[in-house]
């Protein structure tokens, strides 16, 4: 039985790659959103798309999982326009850079699975397009160095 989706990313490609970044040890499957899926312990995943459009990309995992997008400059960050995070998840408690240059995020989505996250920082930095922000637990924040730096 596969396991649930427990980051979900909406992205809008050109027909080009995708970049699925993450850091730390990980063990995920990813359900690219055009019929392809994949088991990775890589941190940079890549997928090409036969075809321009918007895909839901499901990732799913039973251990930690880390997003680390990190203003790469490569094929990624920009491309995402939503993210969601269900509980259940394991984010560990350093999600640093996570979704920084992500300019094209327009929503995100949370639960409480931020609620063991000590550090913060550059999580969501360049997240221009955010416009809005949900509640987010970050009870066992430490470090919010330009957490939303250059948001509006």
């Amino acid at each position: 039985m596969p396991l649930p989706p427990l980051i979900i990313y909406t992205i809008t490609n050109t027909g080009s790659a995708f970049y699925l970044r993450s850091s730390g040890t990980v063990d995920y499957t990813v359900d690219w959103g055009d019929g392809s899926s994949e088991a990775s312990v890589s941190n940079a995943l890549l997928h090409t798309y036969s075809a321009s459009g918007t895909y839901t990309i499901n990732v799913s995992s039973d251990v930690a999982y880390r997003p680390h997008f990190a203003a790469s400059g490569a094929t990624g960050e920009d491309q995402i326009t939503s993210v969601e995070i269900r509980d259940g998840i394991n984010l560990g408690t350093d999600l640093t850079q996570a979704w920084y240059g992500a300019q094209n995020i327009t929503a995100f989505v949370a639960s409480s699975a931020t609620s063991t996250v000590q550090v913060f920082s550059s999580t969501w930095q360049a997240c221009s397009s955010l416009t809005g922000f949900p509640a987010v637990n970050v009870s066992s924040g430490t470090n919010f160095y330009a957490a939303w730096y250059a948001c509006t």
